[in-house]
């Protein structure tokens, strides 16, 4: 994890949008710049599947950016004129789903610019952070990393209103219960914390979550979790001290199925050591090649944040094992490489082996 250099300099609105959800602005920055290079990549890649590449081109071959420094606002798009099926469904998108649309087109003919889209004088200066994957995805699609998370850290309270205006209000109360107890400390997995916690969920509220897109799912993620200044700070209310900071639901869980928490944890803390070992022998060293375990240890490098003094980054938890594929895919995509092989095998192994591989564990 890198700190971007130069200061952001944002305007007083976009301030407020990150302060009033999140523990300070700088928190609010650095989960939006480090999740959207993995929303893109999701929603690009259903758009692809929903519309193909060649129908894509061709309406593109409709759009005029107006703007010289080709600026992908998602509003080039919604102003075609087209009578075709096809076209009038993309202009009918969503906003992030449109600016997806046109960073992916601009990506290829030239790149975007992150210059002048505000009009509004900017007068808050902060220092988000930036992980070197999202780093590579910013340098690619845009003229500069600065620009590029510039950009997004504005443009994305737009994308938010846009998407929390398409949620259903019902939806949106009902699922306030789910996270009341999740913290959203992973940005690359934005959109799969809900998918997580719908373990608690009744039926029809599960259905229609798993309708959301990716985009609107790490909306309502950020609107519903706690992520604001008292919502992620940590408080003995939300921590239960069986082991340090085991959270509250995470113990009501372990006491489903053994007679109290603290033996729950007891016997897991104890397995956890064969399991592990079992694991690595049985699913890791026969399935990977070493090259394939060096790949998987740089990706994870590229995406995770390990304290100075720690020697592996931050358990995953609830979302444990759900990190590494989309990492792994994104990076490849980012870098044009082929590792449909990899990928293969990663989804054919248990979440807890891709846990240790997320960890470097393996080792």
């Amino acid at each position: 994890m890198h700190m971007i250099q130069k200061a952001l300099l944002s305007t007083e609105k976009t301030v407020r949008f990150y302060e009033e959800r999140f523990p300070s602005v700088g928190q609010g920055a650095s989960h939006v710049i480090n999740a959207v290079p993995f929303l893109y990549a999701e929603v690009l890649r259903t758009l692809m599947a929903r519309f193909g590449e060649r129908s894509t081109v061709r309406f593109f071959e409709k759009v005029t950016f107006r703007s010289k420094s080709r600026i992908p606002t998602g509003e080039h798009v919604s102003v075609v004129s087209t009578k075709l099926k096809v076209d009038r469904e993309i202009i009918g998108l969503p906003l992030f789903s449109r600016v997806v649309l046109e960073i992916w087109h601009l990506g290829a003919t030239g790149g975007t610019s992150g210059k002048n889209f505000m009009d509004e004088r900017k007068t808050k200066l902060f220092k988000p952070e930036i992980t070197e994957l999202s780093r590579v995805f910013y340098e690619r699609y845009f003229e500069n990393v600065y620009k590029g998370a510039l950009f997004v850290c504005e443009q994305f309270p737009f994308w938010y209103e846009d998407a929390m205006g398409r949620a259903h209000t019902g939806v949106v109360n009902k699922i306030g219960k789910l996270f009341e107890n999740t913290l959203l400390d992973q940005p690359e997995l934005a959109g799969s914390y809900i998918l997580a916690d719908l373990d608690g969920a009744d039926k029809k509220l599960s259905v229609e979550i798993r309708g959301l897109d990716v985009f609107e799912r790490a909306c309502l993620e950020i609107r519903t979790a706690g992520m604001n200044a008292k919502g992620l700070r940590k408080s003995k209310e939300r921590m239960v001290r069986v082991l340090p900071d085991v959270r509250r639901s995470t113990v009501e869980q372990i006491a489903r199925y053994f007679p109290s928490p603290q033996s729950g944890v007891e016997t897991l803390v104890e397995a956890f050591p064969v399991l592990l070992e079992r694991t690595v022998a049985e699913e890791i060293e026969t399935l990977f090649t070493q090259d394939e375990l060096e790949y998987i240890k740089k990706t994870m490098g590229m995406v995770r944040m390990v304290k100075k003094d720690a020697k592996r980054g931050k358990p995953l938890g609830n979302t444990a094992g759900g990190l590494l594929i989309p990492a792994c895919r994104m990076r490849s995509e980012l870098e044009g490489q082929e590792i449909d092989q990899l990928l293969g095998k990663l989804s054919h192994i248990s979440p807890f082996a891709r846990m240790c591989l997320e960890l470097g564990l393996d080792a």
